[in-house]
């Protein structure tokens, strides 16, 4: 996620590393603690001591998920929390939250997941029967609710349902055979 070329700016702060913006570095303290988000000049453009944790590796759309008191919120590269820590820990492979994805974030609360804004507003509600959300790409993001496949547009309205991956591949599979074997026979190989 970090540029092999980066380099952390001189500063005052002892330890600084690269984020996944190559404008910006985060500050830490010894154990990991953020301290505050530097510009490329090594100077202070939000400070982070209110937080326990923040992940650099997922600031986009100038947004990076920050965490205090085992709840996830948002802030903005100014440090101003736009989205309040009030969601739960996600606990998955993509880590403890999710970076924005076309102004819409995923996330959990109450162990339920649904879709909000930047700026907090909720956008697909949250469910219990919703188990897997996919960030958006152009406009819209997969969504698993009852064990069904669907997709929702940028407001969270349904635009269509989609056949669960693995048994599309089967089917397709199945009917490649079929062809093959129907191809055998009506073209059989004979030796001259």
């Amino acid at each position: 996620a970090y540029s092999a070329s980066c380099n952390p700016p001189k500063t005052y702060y002892k330890n600084v590393s690269c984020t996944s913006d190559s404008r910006y570095y985060l500050a830490t303290k010894d154990f990991g603690e953020p301290v505050a988000l530097l510009d490329s000049k090594g100077k202070k453009v939000a400070d982070l001591l209110n937080y326990q944790r923040v992940d650099a590796s997922k600031i986009a759309e100038g947004f990076m998920p920050v965490q205090r008191n085992s709840r996830i919120g948002y802030v903005d590269m100014q440090g101003r929390e736009v989205v309040p820590t009030r969601y739960d820990i996600l606990g998955h492979q993509q880590g403890w939250a999710r970076a924005v994805s076309e102004g819409r974030i995923i996330v959990s609360s109450n162990g339920e997941y649904g879709i909000i804004s930047t700026n907090n507003q909720i956008i697909l509600p949250f469910s219990a029967q919703v188990s897997s959300i996919d960030n958006y790409q152009n406009g819209k993001a997969k969504v698993i609710k009852n064990g069904s496949s669907s997709v929702v547009d940028k407001q969270g309205k349904a635009v269509s349902n989609v056949k669960d991956n693995k048994q599309s591949d089967t089917t397709n599979a199945a009917a490649s055979r079929q062809q093959t074997s129907n191809q055998a026979l009506a073209n059989p190989i004979t030796n001259s």
